[in-house]
């Protein structure tokens, strides 16, 4: 960074801020964004993340900004 202060403070002590990550469980109510999964269905999911080969040169990656815009 330059050293100017047009930066923001993200709080996480604000819901849906915080780095907890979100809740799976078999409820209909806000916050939760998927069912809840068994320990194989886990373990699934991880094996196959684990086989899967994405060709990088089809993948565009950017650097996250976190310079707040406009103010």
């Amino acid at each position: 960074m330059d050293g100017s202060s047009s930066g923001f403070w993200f709080d996480t002590s604000i819901p849906g801020n915080r780095n907890t990550g979100h809740e799976f469980t078999n409820a209909n109510r806000p916050g939760v964004i998927g069912p809840a999964l068994t320990p194989a269905e886990r373990m699934d999911i991880i094996e196959y993340l684990k086989i899967r080969q994405d060709d990088p040169a089809q993948v565009e990656r950017k650097p996250i900004d976190c310079i707040a815009q406009g103010q």
